[in-house]
């Protein structure tokens, strides 16, 4: 378990399993535009702020999954994706 886990297991906290936000246009990276089959990611880069992302630069970019790492969401349904975090 890392402290981000520990933290969010102490304090009771866990990511919503609905995208709250206005519905994503685009990644903030590369800037491809979203669509009904994509997913997205709401999650920290490598180089330490947060952005929405598309798989693809996530995979390239992103610290991964998890409580204080990111949180993948449907386009099309915004409802969370229950991955293996990190």
């Amino acid at each position: 378990m890392n402290i981000s886990e520990a933290i969010a297991k102490k304090y009771k906290v866990h990511a919503a399993d609905k995208w709250k936000g206005d519905k994503p246009e685009e990644c903030d990276l590369c800037h491809k535009k979203f669509s009904g089959k994509d997913n997205f990611v709401d999650g920290r880069l490598k180089t330490g702020p947060w952005g929405i992302l598309c798989e693809k630069c996530h995979k390239a970019k992103g610290m991964g999954l998890g409580v204080g790492f990111g949180q993948k969401y449907s386009f099309k349904t915004l409802e969370k994706i229950k991955e293996e975090e990190k």
